[in-house]
């Protein structure tokens, strides 16, 4: 019955609506529920920045929150495929790193698109390119976790799906690592991250995660 609306006119629609005693607001709902699973159907979850990437180069993934939540699922399954004993225990995975990776998921203004520990990640819209805007305001975040966290390196990513380039924060001003595809600068910025004894918890997300 969904896929017959779509066939119909505006005035057909509205008179099927009339017969079958539905309000506009519940037909809309289904719609937009229709095209949801389409969505979910059309694109599955990525397990891998390789994916993401892929799916962004070919136009399957095109809006900036479905890329911020793509690359949240594929940092997760990147993580755990360098290997936890390389990286950290399983309860800081599972209790700590896990629930802040995940709180990035509540898309919120004023806040990096992703943050963990010591790492920050802008996000661009897919294919739009790294653009001095969105690099700065990724200086702006890190500046702000180094002073939370003192002396401590601050990595910073900013990636439009394609391409990205890794910066680092050790003193006055952020340093560029590492640019090219993606996929490849974001493994080499993990591998720096798990081969370090670095974990940044701010006071926020202890809030967050646990509540007090």
């Amino acid at each position: 019955m969904h896929c017959f609306f779509a066939s119909l006119s505006a005035v057909g629609v509205v008179s099927l609506l009339k017969i079958l005693k539905i309000s506009w607001q519940r037909w809309l709902n289904i719609a937009y529920l229709n095209l949801a699973l389409i969505s979910l159907m059309a694109f599955p979850a990525c397990c891998s920045f390789s994916c993401v990437q892929q799916a962004v180069k070919s136009g399957r993934l095109d809006h900036h929150d479905q890329l911020v939540h793509e690359l949240l699922d594929a940092l997760k399954c990147e993580i755990q495929s360098i290997g936890l004993d390389q990286c950290m225990n399983s309860h800081v995975k599972s209790y700590i790193l896990w629930p802040i990776i995940d709180i990035n998921k509540r898309l919120r203004r004023g806040r990096p698109d992703i943050r963990f520990s010591n790492v920050v990640i802008e996000v661009e819209a897919p294919r739009r390119g790294v653009g001095p805007a969105k690099r700065n305001q990724l200086f702006g975040y890190m500046q702000q976790l180094a002073q939370l966290a003192p002396g401590s390196p601050i990595f910073g990513v900013v990636t439009d799906g394609a391409v990205a380039e890794w910066w680092e924060l050790g003193g006055d001003q952020p340093t560029c690592r590492m640019s090219g595809d993606m996929s490849d600068v974001m493994r080499a910025m993990l591998h720096a991250f798990c081969s370090r004894e670095i974990r940044v918890v701010t006071p926020d997300d202890l809030i967050e995660v646990f509540g007090i």
